[in-house]
């Protein structure tokens, strides 16, 4: 049996992958030039829903790298940890560049969601003739 920490990171990482394929399939049922989704309020609800979801993907993601990396580093630098330790030629700032890089990514996808409800409420929708297009 893998320890706790291992079964909580995989947990994590399997949470968010589903989390963000359910905001990308949201995000393109949102997209205005579907024909799904139904009305632009609906779809800037999806859209923000998208956005909430990709949220809850990158926090899930920072999560387990965070755990995982707290650990390592923690059984590294304990005098008493007996198991085989690895010895790398780099300082070791590698292991805490995965929420630096993950912050970026989050705060976009909070604007994304922010920006497609304040769109939708500035714009009414348009009615347009059946050939609009052609």
């Amino acid at each position: 049996m893998s320890p706790a920490y291992i079964q909580l990171c995989r947990g994590l990482m399997i949470a968010s992958v589903c989390l963000g394929f359910l905001g990308a399939v949201l995000a393109l049922v949102g997209m205005r030039c579907t024909r799904v989704g139904g009305s632009e309020a609906t779809k800037a609800r999806l859209a923000a829903l998208a956005g909430f979801h990709f949220i809850l993907c990158g926090l899930c993601c920072i999560t387990a790298c965070s755990v995982y990396a707290h650990r390592i580093t923690t059984d590294f630098f304990d005098p008493l940890f007996v198991a085989q330790k690895a010895e790398y030629a780099y300082s070791g700032r590698a292991s805490f560049a995965s929420p630096a890089h993950h912050k970026p990514d989050v705060d976009a996808r909070a604007f994304h969601g922010a920006g497609t409800q304040q769109r939708a409420q500035r714009d009414p929708p348009k009615k347009f003739e059946r050939n609009a297009y052609v």
